[in-house]
Protein backbone atom coordinates (compact mmCIF):
# COMPACT_ATOMS: atom_id res chain seq x y z
CA UNK A 1 0.00 0.00 0.00
CA UNK A 2 1.24 3.30 -1.03
CA UNK A 3 2.32 5.59 1.71
CA UNK A 4 0.17 8.22 0.82
CA UNK A 5 -2.83 5.74 0.84
CA UNK A 6 -2.24 5.14 4.61
CA UNK A 7 -2.01 8.23 5.29
CA UNK A 8 -5.29 8.92 3.86
CA UNK A 9 -6.90 5.87 5.20
CA UNK A 10 -5.61 7.04 8.64
CA UNK A 11 -6.54 10.59 8.60
CA UNK A 12 -10.45 9.72 7.53
CA UNK A 13 -11.01 7.94 10.61
CA UNK A 14 -11.27 11.65 12.25
CA UNK A 15 -14.83 11.78 10.08
CA UNK A 16 -16.00 8.20 10.58
CA UNK A 17 -18.78 8.99 13.20
CA UNK A 18 -20.26 11.01 10.69
CA UNK A 19 -19.80 8.04 7.76
CA UNK A 20 -20.77 5.69 10.13
CA UNK A 21 -24.23 7.41 11.33
CA UNK A 22 -26.26 7.95 7.92
CA UNK A 23 -25.63 5.34 4.94
CA UNK A 24 -26.45 2.12 4.37
CA UNK A 25 -23.72 -0.02 5.64
CA UNK A 26 -22.67 -3.88 4.63
CA UNK A 27 -21.11 -5.31 8.23
CA UNK A 28 -20.10 -8.52 8.44
CA UNK A 29 -19.38 -9.15 12.14
CA UNK A 30 -19.20 -5.98 13.25
CA UNK A 31 -16.87 -5.09 10.13
CA UNK A 32 -18.45 -2.00 8.19
CA UNK A 33 -17.49 -2.44 4.25
CA UNK A 34 -15.47 0.87 2.86
CA UNK A 35 -13.45 2.13 -0.05
CA UNK A 36 -10.79 3.99 -0.42
CA UNK A 37 -10.81 6.07 -3.37
CA UNK A 38 -7.04 7.11 -4.58
CA UNK A 39 -6.66 10.55 -6.43
CA UNK A 40 -4.58 8.15 -8.81
CA UNK A 41 -7.36 6.56 -9.51
CA UNK A 42 -6.69 3.49 -7.39
CA UNK A 43 -9.41 2.16 -5.37
CA UNK A 44 -8.48 -0.02 -2.16
CA UNK A 45 -11.88 -1.66 -0.46
CA UNK A 46 -11.07 -2.00 3.70
CA UNK A 47 -13.32 -3.22 6.90
CA UNK A 48 -13.39 -0.85 9.68
CA UNK A 49 -14.83 -2.01 13.17
CA UNK A 50 -15.66 1.05 14.98
CA UNK A 51 -15.82 0.74 18.90
CA UNK A 52 -19.64 0.93 20.87
CA UNK A 53 -20.21 4.83 21.17
CA UNK A 54 -19.72 5.14 25.05
CA UNK A 55 -15.48 4.81 25.06
CA UNK A 56 -15.25 6.82 21.58
CA UNK A 57 -15.52 9.33 24.03
CA UNK A 58 -11.80 9.55 24.25
CA UNK A 59 -8.58 8.93 21.97
CA UNK A 60 -8.54 5.32 20.68
CA UNK A 61 -5.76 3.37 19.35
CA UNK A 62 -5.61 1.88 15.61
CA UNK A 63 -5.12 -1.81 14.92
CA UNK A 64 -4.09 -1.76 11.03
CA UNK A 65 -4.52 -5.49 10.18
CA UNK A 66 -2.33 -6.64 6.96
CA UNK A 67 -4.09 -10.28 5.63
CA UNK A 68 -1.77 -12.50 4.74
CA UNK A 69 -2.67 -13.70 1.01
CA UNK A 70 -5.27 -15.43 1.14
CA UNK A 71 -7.24 -12.50 1.91
CA UNK A 72 -5.96 -10.56 -1.51
CA UNK A 73 -8.24 -8.95 -4.19
CA UNK A 74 -11.38 -7.21 -4.62
CA UNK A 75 -14.64 -8.35 -2.85
CA UNK A 76 -13.45 -6.74 1.03
CA UNK A 77 -14.60 -9.88 2.59
CA UNK A 78 -11.67 -12.12 2.44
CA UNK A 79 -9.11 -9.90 5.08
CA UNK A 80 -12.01 -10.37 7.67
CA UNK A 81 -12.80 -14.25 7.17
CA UNK A 82 -11.23 -17.69 6.41
CA UNK A 83 -7.42 -17.63 7.54
CA UNK A 84 -7.97 -13.54 8.46
CA UNK A 85 -10.64 -14.47 10.68
CA UNK A 86 -8.71 -15.16 13.89
CA UNK A 87 -6.55 -11.83 13.32
CA UNK A 88 -9.41 -9.59 12.58
CA UNK A 89 -11.99 -10.58 15.04
CA UNK A 90 -9.73 -11.35 18.12
CA UNK A 91 -9.16 -7.30 18.38
CA UNK A 92 -13.26 -6.68 17.99
CA UNK A 93 -14.12 -9.31 20.40
CA UNK A 94 -16.57 -8.15 23.11
CA UNK A 95 -13.86 -9.12 25.95
CA UNK A 96 -10.92 -7.33 24.19
CA UNK A 97 -12.91 -4.14 24.04
CA UNK A 98 -13.91 -4.16 27.22
CA UNK A 99 -9.90 -4.70 28.15
CA UNK A 100 -8.49 -2.75 24.90
CA UNK A 101 -11.31 -0.63 22.95
CA UNK A 102 -10.20 0.25 19.66
CA UNK A 103 -10.53 1.05 16.17
CA UNK A 104 -9.82 -2.28 14.03
CA UNK A 105 -9.23 -1.65 9.75
CA UNK A 106 -8.52 -4.58 7.42
CA UNK A 107 -7.62 -2.93 3.97
CA UNK A 108 -7.64 -5.51 1.42
CA UNK A 109 -4.53 -5.51 -1.37
CA UNK A 110 -6.07 -6.64 -4.82
CA UNK A 111 -4.37 -9.27 -6.87
CA UNK A 112 -0.40 -10.83 -5.73
CA UNK A 113 0.53 -7.50 -4.10
CA UNK A 114 2.17 -7.82 -0.61
CA UNK A 115 2.51 -5.82 2.35
CA UNK A 116 5.85 -4.73 3.40
CA UNK A 117 6.41 -4.03 7.20
CA UNK A 118 8.14 -5.32 10.01
CA UNK A 119 6.07 -6.14 12.84
CA UNK A 120 6.12 -9.21 15.51
CA UNK A 121 6.53 -12.39 13.37
CA UNK A 122 5.53 -16.43 14.00
CA UNK A 123 6.10 -18.95 12.15
CA UNK A 124 5.90 -23.03 12.30
CA UNK A 125 9.19 -24.67 12.26
CA UNK A 126 7.24 -27.76 10.38
CA UNK A 127 5.86 -25.53 7.78
CA UNK A 128 5.64 -27.77 4.80
CA UNK A 129 3.87 -24.50 2.99
CA UNK A 130 6.82 -21.97 3.21
CA UNK A 131 9.84 -22.77 4.46
CA UNK A 132 10.48 -21.78 8.17
CA UNK A 133 13.99 -20.38 6.76
CA UNK A 134 12.69 -17.35 5.08
CA UNK A 135 11.17 -16.38 8.11
CA UNK A 136 14.62 -16.56 9.98
CA UNK A 137 16.17 -14.74 7.50
CA UNK A 138 14.35 -11.95 7.32
CA UNK A 139 14.61 -11.40 11.08
CA UNK A 140 18.02 -11.85 11.27
CA UNK A 141 17.89 -9.36 8.20
CA UNK A 142 15.62 -6.87 10.10
CA UNK A 143 18.06 -7.18 13.00
CA UNK A 144 21.24 -6.61 11.16
CA UNK A 145 19.49 -3.15 10.09
CA UNK A 146 18.62 -2.35 13.52
CA UNK A 147 14.93 -3.51 13.96
CA UNK A 148 13.67 -4.33 16.68
CA UNK A 149 11.52 -7.24 15.10
CA UNK A 150 10.04 -9.97 17.48
CA UNK A 151 10.02 -13.46 16.38
CA UNK A 152 8.49 -16.36 17.76
CA UNK A 153 8.91 -20.06 16.01
CA UNK A 154 6.89 -23.31 17.34
CA UNK A 155 8.84 -26.11 16.88
CA UNK A 156 5.75 -28.26 16.40
CA UNK A 157 3.96 -26.32 14.77
CA UNK A 158 3.21 -26.44 10.53
CA UNK A 159 1.35 -23.34 8.58
CA UNK A 160 -1.34 -22.67 10.58
CA UNK A 161 0.45 -21.15 13.15
CA UNK A 162 -1.98 -17.82 13.27
CA UNK A 163 -4.53 -19.48 15.62
CA UNK A 164 -1.02 -20.10 17.89
CA UNK A 165 -0.26 -16.48 17.15
CA UNK A 166 -3.40 -15.00 18.11
CA UNK A 167 -3.66 -16.98 21.42
CA UNK A 168 -0.60 -15.51 22.34
CA UNK A 169 -0.93 -14.12 26.33
CA UNK A 170 1.59 -11.60 25.47
CA UNK A 171 0.37 -10.31 22.35
CA UNK A 172 -2.76 -7.60 23.02
CA UNK A 173 -0.58 -5.70 25.62
CA UNK A 174 2.84 -5.50 23.43
CA UNK A 175 0.38 -4.47 20.51
CA UNK A 176 -1.22 -2.04 22.77
CA UNK A 177 2.05 -0.77 24.12
CA UNK A 178 3.37 0.03 20.64
CA UNK A 179 3.77 3.66 19.30
CA UNK A 180 5.66 5.79 17.20
CA UNK A 181 8.62 6.94 19.69
CA UNK A 182 9.49 3.02 20.21
CA UNK A 183 10.07 2.06 16.26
Amino acid sequence: MARSSLIWLLQSFLGVFGIAMGQSQDVVDGFLARMHEGTTGISMPYRLFVPEARVRVRPLPLIVYLHGGGGAGTDNLRQITGGNTAGTHVWAATEMQARHPSFVVAPQLPGENQWHVAIWAFHGAKDPTISVTGSRDLVAALRAVGSRVKYTEYPDAGHNVWTLAFAERELPDWLFAQNRARH
